[in-house]
């Protein structure tokens, strides 16, 4: 394949590392063909970390040589590759405290998780916080962005995470096998499902009457559902998918180098392992993030 030189406002990025996301298995199966239709041959990968290789006209905040990580528009793609042509504002210095590999697991996963959260979970110090769906990427990152932001963690998760998911800083943490009787009754002034799975009534049911509730389910976020929760007694229900952005980027980078937020990353294998990864992700037995090497030199 012919390399791409950067044109004007480009960079082009030797990746070291790039994260498996759930949206990857999605575009690959076609799941979104009609939501996010992407133009054939198409490249999978939204999350990388690896080194600037160079850059074209008009860049200057970012210079060749500097480690960096980013996430991907969705619509191109292009992680699973030695080389990706990148716009600066996607990129980021990335964490110092941390390996390129384990930098390649945070992004998009971060990015939801803070986003999620901040802009329409609008969390604020005190408010008491569920997560459902703990122990995946999005899920181990939101409680650790939520306990940051100064909320009150209650978390659900698989059994055999619990005891990771209190390390992250959940206050409570229930099993999603038997969290019936534990959460009867209760209501929740934010409830994040970083799972993208929760029923519509199970999600406005934890919610108190002012609440908010967030989903990392896009389908949640159409305006006939926005109508409907709108129309019914009890919270909006909002779906949303993150928005790559280096401001963001920089703030997660800060928080890692200070100790306050550390990627989860359950096994780093080489690229040519893709097809387990995917078939790991779609039988939801992953805890954290699965990360492709793609430049062990880099790493």
């Amino acid at each position: 394949v012919v390399v791409p030189p950067p044109g004007p406002d480009q960079v082009r990025v030797r990746v070291a590392a790039t994260g498996v996301n759930p949206a990857d298995t999605y575009l690959r199966a076609g799941r979104f063909r009609f939501l996010l239709p992407v133009r054939l041959p198409f490249v999978p990968g939204l999350d990388i970390a690896g080194v600037v290789d160079s850059v074209g006209p008009g860049v200057s905040r970012i210079t060749a040589g500097q480690p960096v990580y980013a996430a991907l528009p969705a619509r191109s793609g292009g992680g699973y590759a030695e080389l990706v042509l990148v716009r600066p504002d996607l990129l980021a210095a990335a964490p110092t405290t941390l390996t390129l590999a384990e930098s390649a697991a945070l992004p998009v996963a971060a990015l939801t998780a803070l986003q999620g959260l901040r802009n329409h979970g609008h969390l604020t110090a005190g408010a008491s916080t569920l997560i459902w769906g703990a122990s995946g990427a999005v899920g181990t990152n939101a409680v650790q962005v939520a306990a940051l932001l100064g909320g009150t963690v209650t978390a659900v998760t698989r059994p055999n995470a619990m005891d990771l998911v209190h390390t992250l800083g959940a206050r409570e943490v229930l099993s999603r096998d038997t969290p019936g009787a534990s959460l009867s009754g209760r209501r929740f002034d934010v409830v994040f499902d970083a799972s993208g799975t929760l029923p519509l009534t199970r999600l406005r049911g934890l919610a108190t009457a002012q609440g908010r509730c967030v989903t990392v389910n896009p389908g949640r976020g159409n305006a006939g559902v926005k109508v409907l929760t709108r129309l019914l007694p009890g919270p909006p229900v909002q779906g949303f998918v993150s928005r790559p952005n280096h401001v963001d980027l920089d703030l997660i980078r800060q928080w890692v180098d200070a100790g306050h937020l550390r990627p989860v990353v359950q096994r780093q294998i080489p690229l040519n392992e893709v097809r387990q990864a995917h078939e790991d992700l779609e039988a939801r037995t992953v805890v954290g993030k699965v990360v492709l090497i793609v430049n062990q030199e880099l790493t």
